[in-house]
This record gives structure tokens, C-alpha cells and sequence, in this order.
């Protein structure tokens, strides 16, 4: 085979439903979660749908909550080991392990529902955060009851208050700025109650305290929200690039199709009419040339560009058939494939040979070549040779057929094609894909 003098040899390579318009009514879903409101109405991108965000969405207050539950998990003994750390493990501290062991197995069991729920459902549900502040307030008042009177403001006393900041960031990256803000006015009143639990009088070194606590609850809001913040504006990022990526794609396969059928039969149409063979011949070679386009047009327009493909040896049988059509007389070996590929793989095999062997009609100056199929342990390779005139690969500058149509095609499905030719020692294509 021989390539156009603008080929070069090739190196190895390695539907959703639309948004509904919102003036039209639809089905009406319960009350949104804030990652989803987040990603339905923030992470704005041309051609982006429903089915898109809304697995952004589950993805991200999956994650989110895994976060915020492991560091409850770590943080919130940290007091407690410093309060232990002072008193001792024995029976006057036995009560305020035994809780805060409960706890973080409570903790534990919702983390691994979470791990093994790829959509956590139950983290909808208003009541859980109603629940989960509750416990989290609840544990705060009781264990600044049990401590020693009047020692809130010592370290290590507020128990569960890293527990409670906790709450607060994995509630605040669940639901938002308005449940942390919501939250955070809630422990003003909470710190007051812990006061009065506790017995400590209400002097200018207690409020101190108790506004250092707000500030904990604030700083954990805060580097929430910008955490939740820049994965918002890296998912948005991600999904212009997916739809600019999926554009290009689409674009290339839009150029690869009609390089590979209207232009081919075009310049097959401009061989048949430079023949000196009978014009009676050149006119049914040239018919027989858009009568072929026409049907697979047809077959594209009917059926999309999916277009079933047959097993691989039917498949090179087709692309064979069309080649002697043209004039390009073509011996097709397929003994030796004993393997199906899958469909995606035998459709790029059969265009990858249909442009090899344009190339050989094209450029080769002979009428002959070999296409030989051969399945083995580790894959599939298909090899197409002739011993036309040849061409320089270091001097050839690339295009757009071989490239594209064959090893950018034969990447897309894993696999390789690669080109071997010398001047007068004809061209041979090698197209390989793994098992």
C-alpha cells in the first residue's frame, strides 16, 4: 500500500433527556438538598442536563459527609484524652468514656453507611439534622453538668465541644451557608445553658470563653464553605471542559466521516474518469461508486452513526467487495480469526482498512493488496500490504487520513496502528488491539 505524499508513519498509541423548559410543568421532587440546589443552580455550562448535575450532586454530599464524619471521628476525643489525661481512667471518669465511646460507634455505623451507599439518602431528611444537632447540644449540657462545678472555663472541661464544631462543618457543607449561620446562632444560647448546667458564674472571663467557642464554630464554617466553594468551581470547570472535550470529539468524527466516505467515493469518482478504459466502463465505475455512498449515507441517516456492525471477517468482507469495486483487486485472509472483538473495536478495524486501502488506490500505482486478519491469546491484528512505489516517512508531512482515520481510531478502542514504508518496498499498515 502506498500513502498520499502528505502521510507519515504512525507512532503506537497507547444521551441524556433535556432539561425540561421551566415553564412546563413536570414531576415535583421533595425538598432539594443543598448540594444539589448548589450544583442545579450555581454550575452553569452550555449543554449541561439534569442527569449530569444531579450525579455531581450525589457524588459531592457523599463526600462531603464522609468528611465531616471521619473528623468528628478524630477530633472529637481529643478533649476527652486531655481531660483523662488530668483525672485518670477509673470511675470518676468511667461514665464520660463510656458516652463518648457510644457515640463515636454511633458515628462509625453512619460513616459505613455512607461508604456503602453510593446516594446516602437519608441525609434528605430534615429530621436527621434536627437529631443529629440535638444529640450534639444535648451532649454538651450534660457533660458540663457532670464535670465539677464552676470549672467550664478549665481545659479540657467542654467535653464535646470539638463534637459540636463537627456538626456544625459536616451540616454546613450538607446544607449551606443558612444552616451554618443557623447553627452558630443556636450556640450563643447553647453556651449559656452550658454555664448554667455547670454552675459557673456569668462574669467577663466566662463570655471571653464562650466567644472563643463561637469563633471555633465560625473558623470551621468558614473553611467549609470555601472547601465546598472551590470543589463547586472545580466541578464546573471539569464539566465546560467535559462539554468542550465532547464537542471537539464530535466535531473530529463529523471530519473523520466524511474524509473517510464523501471524499473517498469523490476521488474514487476522479480515478474512474481518468481511466483509459471504455467510457461505457468509466460511467457504471463511476455509478457504482455513488450508488455505494448513497446506501451508506442512507444507513447513517436511518440509523445514526451506530450503525450495526457485522462479525470482523464479514466486516473486512464488506470493505474488500467496495475496494474491487473500484477497481482495487484485494485478497482477504480471515482463516486465522477464531475471536470476535467487540462491535466498537470491528467497526474501527473495518474503517481503519477502508482508508489504508483508499490510500493503496490512491497512491500505490498497483492494483493489488493483501489484508490479513489473525486473532490470538493476547489480541486482534489486521495487517494491509502492497508492493507499490512507496514513500519516504521522514519527508511525507502529516494530514488528515492517517492520522485520524486510522490512529487516532484505533487509540479510541485501545488499541494501535502503525506504518511501515520505504520507496520502492510498497507500505504496510499494522492495526492491533489488545484482548
Amino acid at each position: 500500500m502506498l500513502l498520499t505524499g502528505r502521510e507519515t508513519p504512525a507512532r503506537p498509541g497507547a444521551g441524556p433527556a433535556a432539561r425540561p423548559p421551566r415553564d412546563r410543568p413536570g414531576p415535583r421532587r421533595g425538598p432539594v438538598p443543598w448540594p444539589l440546589y448548589l450544583f442545579d443552580r450555581l454550575i452553569k455550562v452550555e449543554g449541561d442536563d439534569a442527569a449530569t448535575t444531579e450525579a455531581a450532586a450525589e457524588r459531592s454530599m457523599r463526600w462531603i459527609a464522609i468528611c465531616g464524619l471521619i473528623y468528628r471521628l478524630v477530633a472529637a476525643p481529643v478533649p476527652l484524652a486531655g481531660y483523662l489525661g488530668e483525672f485518670g481512667l477509673g470511675a470518676d471518669t468511667a461514665t464520660e468514656v463510656l458516652v463518648m465511646g457510644v457515640v463515636l460507634a454511633g458515628n462509625v455505623g453512619v460513616l459505613l453507611r455512607v461508604l456503602t451507599h453510593r446516594s446516602p439518602e437519608f441525609l434528605r431528611r430534615p429530621w436527621i439534622l434536627v437529631v443529629d444537632w440535638s444529640i450534639a447540644a444535648g451532649l454538651n449540657l450534660w457533660a458540663s453538668s457532670i464535670i465539677a462545678p464552676g470549672t467550664l472555663d478549665d481545659a479540657f472541661r467542654d467535653l464535646f465541644w470539638f463534637y459540636l464544631m463537627g456538626t456544625v462543618a459536616l451540616w454546613a457543607g450538607l446544607r449551606g451557608t443558612g444552616a451554618a449561620v443557623a447553627f452558630t446562632i443556636a450556640a450563643v444560647p447553647l453556651q449559656y445553658g452550658m454555664v448554667l448546667a455547670n454552675g459557673a458564674p456569668l462574669n467577663s472571663a466566662n463570655e471571653w470563653h464562650m466567644l472563643a467557642r463561637i469563633g471555633w464554630i465560625l473558623l470551621a464554617m468558614v473553611v467549609v464553605l470555601l472547601v465546598v466553594a472551590l470543589l463547586r468551581e472545580g466541578a464546573r470547570l471539569a464539566l465546560e471542559a467535559g462539554h468542550r472535550a465532547g464537542r471537539e470529539a464530535e466535531q473530529v468524527r463529523i471530519l473523520r466521516s466524511m474524509h473517510d466516505t464523501v471524499l473517498q467515493t469523490l476521488e474514487a469518482i476522479v480515478l474512474q474518469a481518468g481511466q483509459s478504459t471504455p467510457s461505457e466502463q468509466r460511467v457504471a465505475g463511476i455509478a457504482d461508486a455513488a450508488r455505494q455512498q448513497a446506501a451508506e449515507l442512507r444507513a447513517v441517516l436511518q440509523h445514526g452513526p451506530a450503525v450495526a456492525t457485522p462479525g470482523l471477517a464479514a466486516a473486512l468482507r464488506e470493505v474488500v467487495d467496495s475496494a474491487a469495486s473500484r477497481g482495487l483487486l484485494v485478497e482477504l485472509v480471515t482463516a486465522e480469526v477464531d475471536l470476535e472483538p467487540p462491535a466498537p473495536v470491528r467497526g474501527a478495524l473495518r474503517d481503519a482498512v477502508r482508508e489504508a486501502l483508499a490510500n493503496v488506490a490512491k497512491h500505490a500505482g498497483v492494483r493489488r493488496a493483501v489484508v490479513r486478519a489473525v486473532s490470538g491469546p493476547d489480541g486482534v491484528e489486521v495487517t494491509v500490504r502492497d508492493h507499490g512505489r512507496g514513500f519516504d516517512p521522514a519527508c511525507a508531512p502529516r494530514s488528515f487520513g492517517i492520522p485520524e482515520s486510522v490512529e487516532a481510531r484505533m487509540r479510541e478502542v485501545g488499541g494501535e496502528g502503525r506504518v511501515w514504508s520505504r520507496p520502492g518496498g510498497g507500505t504496510r499498515v499494522r492495526l492491533w488491539v489488545a484482548r
